[in-house]
């Protein structure tokens, strides 16, 4: 079976020659890039202070979504860092997470506990 080689390859176990050679050429390109001070390298932090200020924001009654929609970041980002799944994030990850706060994130509109549509089909008048 012939392939085309590759880093990704190589990292899921295919050892022939060419995925060798893919792979010591992306981890050289990738140790360049690390050591260029105008790279956009960016080394990953350990997020405990970012999952401790999103599980603070959730007992404020702020919503990952609301988080997400301010951040820009994913929700899905943002659920793995709350449920403890990703332990290290990206320096500006953090950032964005911990520059939010009860005071930062503009009002909800249309959103009060006593707003809600009345499903049950009865008249409440």
């Amino acid at each position: 079976m012939t392939h085309t080689p590759s880093h990704s390859l190589y990292s899921k176990g295919c050892r022939c020659t060419d995925c060798r050679v893919a792979h010591r050429v992306y981890e050289r390109n990738a140790a360049r890039r690390r050591r260029r001070p105008d790279s956009n390298y960016e080394p990953m932090i350990r997020g405990d202070e970012a999952r401790a200020h999103l599980l603070w924001l959730a007992s404020k009654g702020v919503g990952l979504k609301r988080i997400s929609n301010h951040t820009g970041l994913a929700l899905a980002t943002l659920q793995r860092i709350r449920k403890g799944t990703t332990t290290r994030v990206r320096h500006a990850t953090w950032d964005a997470i911990l520059s939010v706060n009860t005071g930062t994130l503009p009002p909800v509109k249309g959103k009060h506990p006593y707003s809600q549509p009345n499903y049950g089909g009865r008249n409440d008048t």
